[in-house]
């Protein structure tokens, strides 16, 4: 979903097996079903072609958002040692768990 937010209007099947490095059959399966979920559409470039390119929909925007926090959080959280992240996850659910007993 990334990829086709970065190439725009750009994103046909073209440049999408060329920026993701898979195959054409398996990016369509994997447009097939983005589309089923209602993550991206399909935009025929002229009428009765079999050019198309792909765009995401309001739902594939708001999935791309949550895929980049969930990056930006793996790289933040890399600066933590295996230990470090566990610790903190601890203190969290200590946290978590007063702040549910205070409400």
């Amino acid at each position: 979903m990334t990829v086709i937010e970065d190439l725009g209007e750009n994103a046909n099947l073209t440049e999408l097996t060329t920026r993701t490095d898979r195959s054409i059959n398996t990016l369509s399966i994997q447009l097939t079903r983005m589309e089923n979920d209602g993550l991206v559409k399909k935009i025929r470039e002229i009428p009765k072609s079999n050019k198309l390119r792909f765009e995401l929909t309001e739902k594939g925007v708001d999935a791309c958002k949550e895929v980049k926090k969930i990056k930006s959080l793996k790289v933040i959280m890399s600066a933590l040692s295996e230990e470090e992240r566990q610790q903190l996850i601890s203190l969290l659910e200590k946290i978590i768990d007063k702040a549910q007993r205070y409400h």
